[in-house]
């Protein structure tokens, strides 16, 4: 089994999810497309608060599924799959779905030591 994933399956995978095509079905270039610029903007984000370790367009597959579902939140409303509830309370809702899933991400972060030494002074 590979140990990363594309683009391209990310995307597949976030369209199955919604049941927008089917297990054996190809998306479209344009739903493709979208899902995969919605999760570079995701990527970039996430790359900002340091919580990304992977090169962009390989994703490892033990967070694979957890980030599935952060892009299915971020795409939702485009493919009309949002809950049906006041705007206030969707907006809490993905607040709590994307921290969720950001703290399922963190458990796999590996960080590495860079083996320098720390000095301090002590007064």
């Amino acid at each position: 089994m590979a140990t990363t994933r594309t683009e391209l399956e990310l995307a597949t995978n976030v369209l199955l999810h919604f049941n927008i095509i089917a297990a054996e079905e190809s998306p479209s270039a344009s739903d493709s497309m979208y899902v995969i610029g919605r999760y570079r903007d995701l990527f970039n984000e996430m790359t900002l608060n340091d919580e990304t370790y992977w090169n962009i367009g390989q994703v490892p597959a033990e967070i694979f599924e957890p980030l599935t579902q952060m892009v299915a939140l971020t795409v939702e409303k485009a493919f009309g799959k949002a809950a049906a509830m006041p705007p206030a309370d969707y907006a809490r809702s993905l607040d709590e779905g994307m921290r969720i899933l950001r703290r399922r991400l963190r458990r796999t972060v590996n960080v590495r030591s860079a083996e320098m030494p720390t000095y301090a002074d002590d007064f």
